[in-house]
């Protein structure tokens, strides 16, 4: 099976923070670049891989996405392909946004970004 949204996670894998909702995950389009994400544009310096329903335990989100457990046999390949990505796991630069708060990973946990 190869997912077409990162929702296609939640009912595979039985992953409920996955299932639709408004939580946005955004990937950076190029790690290399170690400039602050900022919110107005996001869409300009980052990827959204998809909306997810977890609102409440970034941590336990952010735990999800960057150890590939919501893709253990590679099944989020074609939808990482399609968005012009290269990897699955959720690293530094990458951008959660909950709740219209965006949260940008560093290396020591989240920041907030304006």
């Amino acid at each position: 099976m190869f997912y077409d949204s990162i929702n296609d996670a939640a009912e595979e894998l039985g992953i409920p923070q996955l299932n639709n909702g408004q939580t946005e995950i955004w990937y950076a389009r190029d790690r290399r670049n170690k400039a602050m994400p900022r919110m107005k544009s996001l869409h300009k310096t980052h990827i959204l891989l998809g909306r997810v329903k977890e609102d409440k335990r970034i941590h336990e989100l952010y735990s999800i996405l960057k150890d590939n457990s919501w893709t253990p046999n590679n099944e989020a390949k074609h939808l990482i392909t399609k968005k012009g990505l290269k990897r699955t796991n959720m690293g530094v630069g990458d951008v959660i946004v909950m709740k219209r708060t965006g949260y940008v990973v560093d290396r020591f946990g989240m920041r907030v970004i304006l």
